[in-house]
C-alpha cells in the first residue's frame, strides 16, 4: 500500500501543470542566461580591450609629436615626463592584446596584476555598504588571490576561468548567491503536496494508512522529485556551459578569510571547489528535506497552498530582511545559532557570512548540528499536528 501511494503521488507530482510550467519556466530562465547574458557580460576580471586600443591610437600622435618636438623630459612644474608615461602606457597596453590576442592566459594574467590597480575595484562598487572601505579591501585581497591560485595551476588557467565562467565555477556562484531560490523550489513544489487532497477528500481518506505516514510519504516524494528536478536541471545547465567555456577544474583553489578582526593578505587561506561543492551540496540536500517537512507543518495549520507558500518565503528571507553587519545577533541571539543563517548555505561554506558578520560562529559542522535539531523539533511539531489536525478534521 506505501508504493502504491509513493507511485500515485510521485505520478502527481509529475503531471501537475504547476509544476511543469514552473520548470518549463526554470529551464528557459537557465538558457537565457547561459546563451544570452553570460556571452555578452563584462566582468570585473577582465579589460576593456576596445578601451585598451582607443588608448592606444589616441596616445600615438601624443608620442610622435613630444618626440619630434624634443618635450620628453620632465615637466617643470609637474616633474612628470608625459612622454615617457604615453610610451610606458602604450607598452604596457599593446603586450595585454597580444597576449589577449594570442590566447596566452598565463602571460596575460601576468601583465594583467602589473597593472596599477589591477584589483579593479572602485569605491563605486561599494556604494551602500555598511564597511565600504573594508569591503573593497576584502574583494582587492581576494582577487589576488583568486588571481595567483590560477597562476599557481596553469593547466587550469584559460580566459574563461581569468572571468569565471567556467562551468564548475558558474555552479560555485550559484550556491554562493542562489542558495535561497534553490531553496525556494522546494516551497514552490510541496506547497500543495497535502492541500490538493482536499479537492479528492473521499478518495484520499479511503487509503488504510495512518494520517502521520501518509503525510511521511508525501514527503518522502516531494523531496524525491525537488532533488531530482533540482540536480538535474543544474547537470543541464553544465552540460550547456561545457561547449561554450569548458568544465573547469574541481581542484581550483578559492580563497576564504580565516581571521574577522582584520582583514589582511596573511589571514586568507584556500579551499578547493570540490570541498566547497560538497559542503554546499550536503547543505542543500539537507535544506530541501527540511523545507518540505516545514511545508507540511504549514499545509496542516492553514489549509491553503498560497498561505502556505507565503508563510514559508518569510521564513526563507528573515535572516535577508533583519541581516545587520553592525551586529552579530538577532534579537539578542548569536546569529551562528540562528537556523535562517545557513539557508543562505554557499555564503556560509564559503566563509562570507562569517565576514559579513565579523564573527567566528557560523561553521559548517555547527550549521549541520543546529539544522539537524531543528529537523527533529519539526518532525516532533508535525507529529503533534497529526494529532491535533486529524485527518477527518483536516478534510472536512
Amino acid at each position: 500500500m506505501y508504493r502504491s501511494l509513493f507511485k500515485h503521488e510521485w505520478s502527481l507530482m509529475w503531471k501537475s501543470k504547476k509544476n511543469v510550467f514552473f520548470i518549463i519556466f526554470l529551464f528557459l530562465l537557465m538558457a537565457g542566461y547561459c546563451f544570452i547574458v553570460l556571452p555578452d557580460s563584462k566582468t570585473v576580471h577582465a579589460l576593456d580591450h576596445e578601451e585598451l586600443e582607443e588608448s592606444i591610437i589616441t596616445n600615438e600622435p601624443l608620442i610622435k609629436s613630444r618626440l619630434e618636438k624634443g618635450y620628453t623630459g620632465q615637466n617643470s612644474f609637474t616633474k612628470q615626463a608625459a612622454y615617457h608615461m604615453f610610451t610606458a602606457d602604450n607598452d604596457r597596453y599593446s603586450r595585454l592584446l597580444y597576449a589577449y590576442e594570442n590566447d596566452q592566459a598565463s602571460r596575460y594574467l601576468q601583465l594583467k596584476m602589473l597593472e596599477p590597480g589591477y584589483g579593479i575595484s572602485t569605491f563605486k562598487m561599494f556604494e551602500g555598504s555598511t564597511y565600504p572601505y573594508m569591503d573593497r579591501m576584502h574583494f582587492d585581497y581576494y582577487t589576488m588571490m583568486r588571481y595567483q591560485a590560477l597562476l599557481n595551476d596553469e593547466r587550469t588557467l584559460t580566459f574563461a576561468s581569468l572571468e569565471q565562467k567556467t562551468a564548475v565555477q558558474l555552479l560555485e556562484q550559484l550556491f554562493m548567491v542562489g542558495g535561497p531560490f534553490l531553496l525556494f523550489v522546494a516551497i514552490y513544489f510541496s506547497s500543495d503536496v497535502l492541500i490538493r487532497d482536499r479537492s479528492h477528500a473521499t478518495l484520499k481518506q479511503g487509503f488504510p494508512i495512518s494520517w502521520y505516514h501518509t503525510i511521511n510519504v508525501k514527503s518522502g516524494v516531494a523531496f524525491l522529485y525537488t532533488l531530482v528536478v533540482t540536480l538535474t536541471l543544474i547537470g543541464v545547465g553544465i552540460l550547456m556551459m561545457i561547449p561554450l567555456y569548458g568544465l573547469g577544474s574541481f581542484q581550483l583553489s578559492i580563497p576564504y578569510l580565516t581571521s574577522y578582526n582584520d582583514v589582511a593578505l596573511e589571514q586568507y587561506d584556500y579551499m578547493s571547489v570540490s570541498e566547497f561543492l560538497l559542503q554546499s551540496v550536503i547543505f542543500l540536500v539537507i535544506l530541501l528535506f527540511l523545507f518540505v517537512r516545514l511545508s507540511m507543518s504549514a499545509s496542516l495549520l492553514f489549509k491553503k497552498s498560497w498561505l502556505v507558500m507565503g508563510s514559508l518565503t518569510i521564513l526563507l528571507l528573515f535572516e535577508r530582511v533583519l541581516r545587520d553587519r553592525t551586529s552579530d545577533t538577532v534579537f539578542g541571539v548569536d546569529v551562528g545559532y540562528l537556523p535562517q543563517t545557513y539557508f543562505d548555505f554557499g555564503k556560509v561554506v564559503a566563509h562570507e557570512m562569517n565576514y559579513l558578520f565579523l564573527t567566528d560562529s557560523i561553521s559548517f559542522a555547527r550549521g549541520i548540528i543546529i539544522l539537524g535539531v531543528l529537523i527533529m523539533i519539526v518532525e516532533a511539531i508535525n507529529w503533534g499536528l497529526c494529532k491535533i489536525r486529524s485527518k477527518q478534521r483536516f478534510f472536512a
